[in-house]
């Protein structure tokens, strides 16, 4: 008899272990299922902060291309226009078919409240765009003449009618929704 209770607790003792393993087992495909998933979102995310970058340069492409009606290169990028004035980020809209440069103030509540992209009319409070337009220098060191330079250093000479554009493109991060992390992509544009 004692043989017998010695088997039928090896038993269970086995049934615990397998239990155990199968738990630990499903815990670890659930959370990798979760990571993939937290992944997966975050990709599409950037995915997204991309493709509104490009936009944003299109749509700057777009407002110099239109130079020639009231909207053109004077109204967003000449020197002395007050739309735009130089250095200053700029809400980049997209409404009734056309883009639009609208007003900015510098901090983060002001870009929540006016430069939410709204794609296909759905509010989803995720983007925010952002545009700004600088000068464009031309370094004037031997070493790098004529090379472009983002910024005025000594020995630059501006470039007139050239533009550096900067497209700014926010987001609510993810941990705290009311911080905004950005994204960028910088081109050149010239009123040709």
């Amino acid at each position: 008899m004692r043989s017998r209770n010695t088997e039928s607790s090896f038993g269970l003792v086995e049934v615990v272990v397998a239990i155990s393993i199968i738990g630990a087992t499903f815990g670890i495909l659930v959370s990798l299922a979760l990571t993939s998933l937290t992944l997966t979102q975050e990709a599409t995310r950037r995915n997204q902060t991309a493709l509104l970058l490009e936009e944003g340069a299109e749509a700057m492409r777009i407002l110099r291309a239109q130079k020639t009606t009231i909207d053109g290169w004077d109204t967003y990028f000449a020197d002395n226009n007050s739309t735009l004035p130089l250095g200053q980020e700029r809400c980049l809209k997209f409404s009734n078919g056309n883009y639009t440069v609208d007003l900015l103030g510098t901090n983060d509540t002001e870009i929540t409240n006016n430069c939410l992209i709204t794609p296909d009319g759905v509010d989803i409070q995720e983007f925010y765009r952002t545009v700004k337009v600088e000068q464009a220098y031309r370094s004037t060191i031997t070493a790098s003449r004529g090379n472009l330079v983002a910024y005025a250093p000594t020995d630059v000479t501006p470039v007139s009618n050239t533009r550096l554009i900067t497209i700014r493109v926010y987001r609510r991060k993810k941990e705290n929704i009311t911080q905004l992390m950005s994204d960028h992509v910088q081109l050149y544009l010239t009123d040709r």
